[in-house]
């Protein structure tokens, strides 16, 4: 041992100042703490001697006499300007709570002096965390929008949509006839209630504003019964308004009167022109409900941004036609799959009890959230896992440069466990300053989230339903700070446990220059988790583009890139004569090819890769096959009402046979175009022109179209 220099025997005797028991207890630790300070820059040479002599008695001789007097260690919290005795406050007095109020805000303090003095360190663990935390809060809020939020009615978890499962379909999700609707309505037991709609468009006229096309929806009376809404104006349909014969009334949604009337309080009971018909508004529905949510249906998601509700009035003698979706509430206690055994046997006697209904037609019960999101839970999900992982590589990060930055405060360290200060109480130190730095950095990563967020909801709009706004509510922000709260507590965990480790007198000795071993350990075993991590996450981002460049290389069939494509609805008012509405479709293309910048123009049903046609999908059957034979062997397809020169618009290119041309219109020669699939299936190695075919065929006269030309395959929906 290195014998005592003159200044330490001077220390030792100026201790004896001290009450015997505490200089037993401390006198080592304090010889400790004076060597180390003794040896700083800032006390060199003759003026630094005396400074550092003279705050070393001034500090001796205050704190020995407040020993002495108070009789207990609460005179080590003395304030000074520095000394060899740091500060080191004990927490013997007073209740429990205010010793904990009062050790968590001086922890406070010094960590925030502490994170003063490192800006650099501070000031890239805060961007480190923030942008971990905005990513998450971001991706979190989509998620929480799409799939957590409870839907605007009362009990949504009972809500469940209705469909019905057609062996001779090739979709489970079919809607109901109107007839087969009101049986189930009538004679279903697992249900309290239940309710019809179906989606149209409407033209709004009237007022100063200009004509407005809407998405409207013909519901039952009690449909807002079964979802529990109550109206915030007026009142809601009723069932007399449903009977045949009743006066034209409609509930109007929140969005448009806000938008169109200004939410002007006396809409209710004035009237609406609804495809040039007045309509009494009876009603207006609370901000935020709309009907119904985002629907998946024969592989499409439909997203009706309903504005208008009117009545529905259902054809009881209809039973081929299915145009009814359902909504209905099971009873208190009765579960999807309970709900689908209680339908069985109801769904055989209908069956037989009606010849239009097919053998193994079965009821499908979906609840109203999982319609939407089936589809895209799984890329939600996997999107949040990533955005997790990125935090979790931002927490490691933070932990290393803590790790890094802990050799420079062992003895600052071993200096307040040296003077008191528990194990537990370093710990918490440390944590204090970790949970400051979570803090600053949740606040600002949810700054940076709510300025990404509308970009964000923007670009999502395209890949998942529509369920509402996402923003940062209260959910989404309590989970925001208990991420920053969790992260916290895991990267400081890291340097906190290993400072309890400390050896005090080597480190004072060696004056926090060096990492053990240990230590070096631990930022190794750091830096391969980080790695790992980020492996983790680049192979799955590796699938993602792969999936992505897979999914761009597909071949629609079609050319769209010089192509543009409007959309126009006709009010029945203004319309009601098919003649009418094919003299419209005649001057639309004539006056659309008269445009010098346009080459040719088309009209369509529907567009590809927007869904089913207007016609739906149907039966079809050659000339020659009976139609028992066609249903057994499910021939379902799709059907697309066109106009002469949509092949060359989209520059679909025709097999064989010829296009439709301007003398194909109307019902005296009815003629078709079926693709190679259709074709190969039908007349394998056989020509199909001038074959007949039926299509949307269910019983009856069938309506045969003789086939001109055969197209290459193309993507519709």
């Amino acid at each position: 041992m290195k014998p005592a220099g003159a200044g330490e025997r001077i220390y030792r005797r100026l201790l004896r100042l001290f009450p015997k028991p505490f200089r037993q207890q401390y006198q080592e630790s304090l010889v400790d703490a004076f060597r180390a300070q003794r040896s700083e820059s800032r006390y060199r040479g003759l003026l630094g001697w005396a400074r550092f002599w003279g705050e070393v008695t001034i500090d001796l001789t205050k704190t020995a006499l407040r020993l002495r007097l108070l009789g207990d260690r609460r005179a080590l919290s003395a304030p000074r300007r520095g000394g060899s005795i740091p500060s080191v406050q004990c927490e013997n007095a007073g209740p429990w709570w205010t010793r904990w109020v009062s050790g968590w805000t001086r922890d406070f303090r010094f960590s925030a002096r502490s994170l003063r003095k490192a800006a650099g360190f501070t000031a890239v663990s805060v961007i480190t965390l923030a942008l971990g935390i905005g990513a998450t809060t971001a991706i979190f809020s989509l998620v929480y929008s799409v799939l957590l939020r409870p839907l605007p009615y009362d009990r949504p978890d009972e809500l469940v949509l209705f469909w019905e499962y057609d062996p001779r379909y090739q979709f489970d999700h079919l809607p109901l006839s109107p007839a087969q609707y009101l049986d189930w309505k009538r004679e279903a037991e697992p249900f309290s209630a239940m309710a019809g709609f179906r989606s149209t468009s409407v033209t709004l006229t009237g007022g100063q504003a200009q004509a407005e096309r809407l998405r409207a929806m013909y519901v039952d009376g009690d449909l807002f019964d079964v979802l529990g809404v109550a109206s915030y104006r007026g009142r809601q349909l009723r069932a007399q308004d449903c009977l045949p014969g009743a006066a034209p009334v409609v509930v109007m949604g929140y969005g448009l009167w806000q938008s169109r009337y200004g939410g002007d309080p006396g809409i209710v009971g004035s009237a609406i022109d609804i495809d040039a018909t007045p309509h009494e508004v009876v009603g207006v529905l609370p901000p935020g409900v709309r009907f119904p949510p985002p629907v998946n249906l024969l592989g499409q998601l439909y997203e009706w941004q309903t504005q208008l509700y009117l009545p529905f009035v259902p054809d009881t003698d209809r039973r081929a036609s299915r145009s009814v979706m359902a909504v209905a509430r099971l009873k208190s206690g009765v579960s999807v799959d309970l709900a689908l055994q209680q339908l069985q046997p109801l769904a055989r006697e209908l069956a037989s009890r009606h010849s239009e209904i097919a053998e193994g037609v079965r009821p499908v019960l979906v609840p109203l959230r999982e319609q939407a999101v089936q589809e895209s839970r799984g890329g939600l999900l996997m999107i949040l896992a990533a955005v997790g992982v990125l935090l979790l590589i931002a927490c490691v990060n933070v932990a290393n440069l803590q790790l890094a930055r802990l050799p420079a405060r062992t003895r600052e360290i071993a200096v307040l466990s040296a003077l008191g200060a528990s194990r537990p109480q370093v710990l918490r130190r440390l944590l204090t300053e970790s949970l400051l730095v979570a803090v600053i950095g949740s606040l600002l990563g949810i700054g940076l989230a709510w300025t990404g967020l509308q970009s964000l909801s923007g670009l999502a709009r395209n890949y998942v339903p529509d369920m509402g706004p996402v923003q940062l509510n209260a959910p989404v922000l309590l989970v925001a700070l208990l991420a920053g709260g969790l992260t916290g507590i895991v990267f400081g965990m890291a340097p906190g446990l290993r400072a309890m480790r400390l050896d005090l007198t080597r480190s004072l000795n060696q004056g926090g220059r060096s990492a053990s071993g240990g230590q070096q350990r631990l930022r190794s075993g750091l830096v391969v988790a980080e790695i790992a991590l980020a492996v983790v996450l680049c192979i799955g981002t590796g699938l993602l583009f792969n999936s992505f460049l897979r999914m761009q290389s597909i071949d629609p069939g079609f050319n769209a890139q010089q192509a543009t494509a409007l959309q126009f609805l006709l009010p029945k008012g203004r319309y009601p004569e098919s003649a009418q509405i094919e003299q419209l479709q005649s001057r639309v293309l004539a006056e659309t090819r008269a445009v010098p910048w346009v080459e040719q123009s088309a009209i369509s049903s529907t567009l590809p890769l927007i869904g089913v046609g207007n016609s739906g999908a149907g039966h079809f059957l050659a000339e020659g096959q009976a139609l028992e034979e066609a249903q057994q062997a499910q021939q379902v397809a799709e059907t697309r009402y066109v106009s002469d020169g949509f092949f060359q618009v989209l520059e679909i290119p025709l097999l064989s046979g010829r296009a439709f041309e301007s003398a194909d219109l109307g019902e005296e020669r009815p003629v078709c175009i079926v693709n190679r699939q259709l074709a190969e299936r039908m007349w394998p190695g056989q020509s199909p022109l001038g074959r007949r075919i039926g299509i949307s065929v269910t019983e009856g006269e069938v309506p045969w179209l003789e086939v001109v030309g055969v197209a290459e395959n193309f993507k519709s929906g």
